[in-house]
């Protein structure tokens, strides 16, 4: 079941280069985590000690089927990590999650839904011939509590028919301890990734391209710790200086010698090349269409694919090289170099460039963020308003919070589209007060608009108008349900729905699901019961199933009467 919303990159595994050390004894220890009663395998380090390259050597020699999933702060949401994660499991087996998914899809994210999607995810798991490996890159990136116990229970559950595994920079608040003690988890850190001696030499050499005297190879070493990324930036410094090492006398933590030596190496490159890394630097994937717009060239993927030959901390996040990413750090030394360099004018003008392309593609969070970058908050509210539909559908409650919150109280006070949207996410999550000042403001806006079409009726407004003032009706009904109040709740929705427009099923469902939410909590089950019916078939219809469902399982008021009742849903 395909998901349109998935970013394929996310969950295709990068492209690794057939140049990489072997590490025979790190994949010793990932391979007796696979004969182990190992639940997890935990690899956490700090950045630039080669997790993702591990994993990736791994992978390739290893005989058994594998999904992938790189996270970033965006997935920090439930029910977007769990779409994501069931499409890294489709990669593998298509019929993988489709129940989760359809539950998914169906309910809300609270615990009753979760449940729900994690049966069928372990009834598919558990059926599978063959186990399955799930590598989650950079898990440092989720803080949720609610997708931990998800991740958790999964874990607790599935082992052996799917292996995770973790790469991250620091230990997640999973129950490691208890793992740990019961030998049920196998752990790789800093101490068994970083380079030894011989594989520091073999680095430099078959990698680097570098032929160094075993003193200068023992010097960097040491001076390195065997952090591969300081490694891989000494070897860069020294080929800039014609093979001496004379830099390397530099003494400092490794926050130190990135600056030092990203600094060296980007400052013997060429003008154009350095100019294309700076200007680049803004976005976290890249393609070559992207960058042609962003740096006003025509030659971008040449340029991207010879950076990646030079070793340069760019990644190839597929295998056709179409996208890719620069390594964190190397991001991070880019961006603080080109906001030191460049006038603010010229950085929002990439910034623009890099949004206005992402949005003509179809990138719509990643559009939003460089606006928000650029301080273009007009722009980025023309994509937040229509995109928060989809987010909504999809229950990415947090997501439309996220970014209303980043916006101009200001501008959004006066645009209804906006404070619709804060009416909504504040219901919905039962935040009763902020919900009913943006829903108020929101009815305020419309009735301006009306008073400006002199002698108009609700009924005869321009369809945007209408629409929005039955959704100030609908919200006011789950406020007024929140606290109690059923009979109002109830007329609300009644009223709602009389005013519905011809031919607005995807509000129709809304308002539907309103009263016989109402309805239900009231006690009238039988009433209840026939709306609801009616309510399911329309949802699947319309597709539009999250915010339905979410009204008419929210547990505030419920009784187990009425949770008995909706179960036939």
């Amino acid at each position: 079941m395909a998901n349109p919303s998935i970013i394929s990159t996310k969950i295709n595994i990068p492209r690794s280069r057939a140049d990489m050390v072997i590490r025979p004894r790190v994949m010793e220890i990932l391979n007796e985590g696979l004969k182990s009663p190992s639940v997890l395998i935990l690899v956490s380090a700090s950045a630039g000690y080669g997790k993702t390259t591990l994993a990736l050597s791994w992978l390739r020699v290893i005989n058994q089927q594998y999904g992938w999933l790189a996270l970033g702060p965006e997935d920090d949401n439930l029910p977007r990590f769990i779409a994501y994660l069931i499409a890294s499991l489709q990669k593998v087996h298509p019929s993988i999650g489709q129940a989760a998914q359809q539950t998914l899809a169906d309910f809300r994210s609270d615990s009753l839904q979760v449940d729900a999607v994690l049966s069928g995810l372990i009834h598919d798991l558990t059926k599978l011939a063959e186990p399955v490996i799930l590598v989650l890159e950079d898990y440092h990136c989720i803080e949720s509590s609610a997708i931990h116990a998800f991740v958790e229970a999964l874990i607790e559950h599935v082992w052996p028919h799917l292996q995770m595994v973790l790469t991250t920079r620091h230990d997640p608040p999973l129950p490691l301890a208890r793992w740990r003690a019961r030998n049920q988890l196998t752990e790789i850190r800093t101490a068994d990734l970083k380079f030894t001696l011989d594989e520091a030499a073999e680095f430099l050499q078959r990698i680097m391209g570098l032929h160094l005297a075993k003193e200068d190879v023992n010097l960097l070493e040491e001076r390195t710790e065997g952090w591969v990324t300081g490694l891989q930036l000494a070897a860069l410094s020294i080929r800039h200086h014609h093979g001496k090492s004379s830099p390397w006398t530099i003494e400092g933590g490794h926050r130190d010698i990135a600056d030092y030596l990203m600094s060296e190496v980007v400052s013997q490159l060429s003008t154009a090349r350095r100019e294309f890394l700076l200007q680049t630097s803004l976005i976290n994937r890249l393609n070559a269409s992207l960058c042609n717009t962003i740096v006003e060239r025509t030659d971008s993927q040449s340029m991207l694919e010879a950076l990646e030959a030079d070793n340069l901390f760019i990644v190839s996040l597929d295998e056709t090289r179409e996208w890719f990413r620069y390594h964190h750090l190397f991001t991070e030394f880019l961006r603080k170099r080109l906001l030191s360099e460049y006038p603010e004018s010229r950085v929002r003008d990439l910034y623009l460039r890099a949004s206005r392309w992402l949005a003509e593609n179809g990138h719509i969070s990643e559009a939003i963020d460089q606006a928000l970058a650029a301080k273009d908050y007009d722009y980025a509210a023309s994509l937040i308003a229509p995109e928060s539909e989809q987010w909504m559908r999809r229950g990415e409650i947090s997501t439309i919070l996220k970014y209303l919150n980043q916006l101009p109280k200001e501008l959004v006070w006066n645009q209804w589209g906006l404070c619709l949207w804060y009416g909504w996410a504040y219901a919905v999550t039962g935040n009763l007060e902020p919900a009913a000042l943006w829903t108020s403001r929101l009815d305020t806006l419309i009735q301006i608009g009306i008073e400006q079409l002199a002698n108009t009726t609700i009924e005869s407004l321009p369809i945007d108008l209408h629409n929005a003032y039955v959704q100030v009706l609908g919200i006011r009904s789950v406020i007024a349900r929140q606290k109690g109040n059923f009979a109002e709740a109830m007329a609300l929705g009644e009223q709602a729905l009389k005013l519905v427009p011809d031919g607005n099923m995807n509000l129709r469902t809304i308002v539907s699901a309103l009263l016989s939410s109402a309805t239900l909590e009231s006690g009238n089950f039988d009433y209840a019961e026939a709306i609801m019916h009616s309510v399911h078939h329309m949802s699947n219809q319309v597709g539009n199933p999250f915010i339905t469902f979410s009204i008419l399982l929210k547990k505030i008021g419920v009784g187990s009467d009425a949770r008995a009742a909706s179960s036939g849903v």
